[in-house]
């Protein structure tokens, strides 16, 4: 089955499109809540609107079947629809156990222990839309099955653009955050229906091909492969959502404002590489499982190396602009914590190259099992290594602990994946280190030059970018010696 190239750059394009949309997107938004109420106030706005992060994140399970599957049941109506089917159905049946469970949960009066103001409207919206809004997310996740990011980034930043401008028009009426919260929750639900009406007018959804029988046929064929992507995603909602909930619980609402700001900044780098990746299962998953063994392990040698370089460029901007982007978020209330940042932002950009293999073997799906116990034991370390490191460094000790707990399992990781591939531990860390070198190399006269400004002028932010663009291009050309775009020319 040849690959068009030509879609696959596009489709990576807007998805890289969208991230950067929907990164400044968030920053906006930060900006404008934080400086609109109070810091309690916003916590606890956070600490709910987390758990609608969560419900997405750990939707990802199932829904990468629908990755790997749709494109290789081709035009296969039948088989795609009832394959759809599966997935939404088995995700409205979570998002009505989750609404229980909030049920259970306000009756307990956990929120009010937490001294969560408000806490009884967030709950009953929550309760009310969970079902609906996990039904419904699935068919985004179908429409990037089937090669439709282009269309699915569309709709995303158009409903984008309009939560933003909802946002503030409703700030500026100074409406309550419970307010904004159903109004967020809303434009989510209207988005996902879109992706549906995509789905069956674009790519001929049929409702009326769906049957019991072909539904419990599919649930077979997926459920090994789904079943350790969904514990993988369970697991990562512990560290990329649940954190939240857990610096609410111990250091209180107005704390989770302040991480909340540190961390959205220290994370968003790994997604820069995931943008990258996102095509890899739609489009590769037919061609992965034909690549012989020395064709896998020397791609997944040379997209950890590029992989490695974009995430470390990336975190260098970050570094060396960061005050100025704190400034922009919230004032003054981040810059306090720029030191922990930087650490926290390197100690990612070391490991942000599994993201490429693990892709990878995804969308070959032979090791799934192994990295969803990998991603078990990380978030079963995770609460541990936050209650001790918050204990005695308080919210720097919360800031920390995610990445702590990545780094302790990276080892074992690495030891799966050097096992498989066969590929050598020096040539593993030769392929990170050498990324890392050469934007040392890039950014440090900068870095340096920028201690002589506690914010450097604007003149001089712009003449940095763009010098510093042009020697990261020079670097990838003539010592990284490829590019993701040529790795990909080279694979199909």
């Amino acid at each position: 089955m040849k690959i068009n190239k030509r879609h696959f750059f596009i489709d990576t394009f807007s998805n890289g499109v969208y991230f950067g949309s929907k990164f400044l997107g968030s920053l906006v938004i930060y900006s404008i809540l934080i400086n609109s109420y109070n810091l309690d106030t916003y916590g606890v706005y956070i600490f709910f609107a987390s758990l609608l992060a969560q419900l997405e994140f750990m939707q990802a399970g199932f829904s990468t079947s629908l990755l790997r599957f749709l494109p290789i049941y081709g035009n296969n109506t039948i088989k795609k629809s009832n394959l759809i089917a599966v997935v939404s159905l088995s995700y409205l049946g979570i998002g009505i156990l989750v609404s229980i469970a909030l049920i259970a949960l306000s009756y307990t009066q956990l929120f009010a222990y937490l001294a969560f103001s408000g806490w009884e409207n967030y709950v009953k919206i929550l309760i009310i839309v969970a079902p609906i809004f996990w039904f419904f997310k699935s068919f985004s996740f179908a429409l990037r099955g089937v090669k439709d990011f282009r269309f699915d980034n569309l709709i995303n930043l158009f409903f984008l653009v309009l939560e933003i401008l909802g946002i503030w028009m409703l700030s500026k009426r100074s409406q309550r955050l419970e307010t904004i919260f159903a109004f967020v929750f809303l434009m989510a639900i209207v988005k996902h229906f879109t992706h549906f009406l995509a789905l069956k007018i674009r790519h001929g959804l049929k409702i009326s091909a769906i049957k019991g029988t072909l539904i419990k046929d599919e649930f077979q064929q997926i459920k090994r492969f789904s079943f350790w992507n969904f514990v993988s995603a369970f697991s990562g909602m512990m560290i990329n959502q649940f954190d939240k909930t857990l610096v609410g619980i111990f250091l209180g609402p107005s704390a989770i404002t302040i991480y909340y700001g540190v961390q959205q900044l220290i994370k968003i780098f790994t997604s820069v590489v995931a943008v990258i990746n996102d095509a890899v299962i739609p489009y590769f998953s037919n061609k992965i499982t034909q690549l012989k063994h020395t064709e896998f392990n020397h791609i997944a040698e040379r997209g950890t190396t590029i992989s490695s370089f974009i995430a470390f460029a990336f975190a260098a901007y970050l570094v060396l602009f960061h005050q100025r982007i704190f400034n922009l978020m919230a004032k003054d209330f981040l810059i306090d914590y720029s030191t922990i940042f930087i650490v926290g932002l390197m100690l990612y950009a070391f490991i942000a190259g599994r993201n490429f293999i693990n892709k990878m073997h995804i969308a070959k799906a032979d090791i799934i099992k192994e990295l969803g116990i990998i991603v078990l034991i990380t978030s079963g370390l995770y609460p541990i290594i936050f209650y001790v490191l918050t204990k005695k460094y308080s919210l720097n000790g919360a800031i920390l602990s995610p990445i702590i707990a990545h780094i302790i399992v990276f080892p074992a990781w690495l030891y799966i994946v050097l096992r498989t591939t066969k590929m050598t531990l020096s040539r593993f860390f030769k392929s990170i280190l050498i990324s890392g070198v050469c934007i040392l190399i890039v950014f440090l006269p900068f870095y340096f030059l920028n201690q002589n400004w506690k914010q450097p002028p604007l003149l001089v932010f712009s003449i940095e970018c763009l010098i510093s663009l042009i020697l990261l291009v020079l670097a990838e050309r003539y010592i990284i010696r490829s590019s993701i775009f040529k790795l990909i020319r080279n694979a199909v």
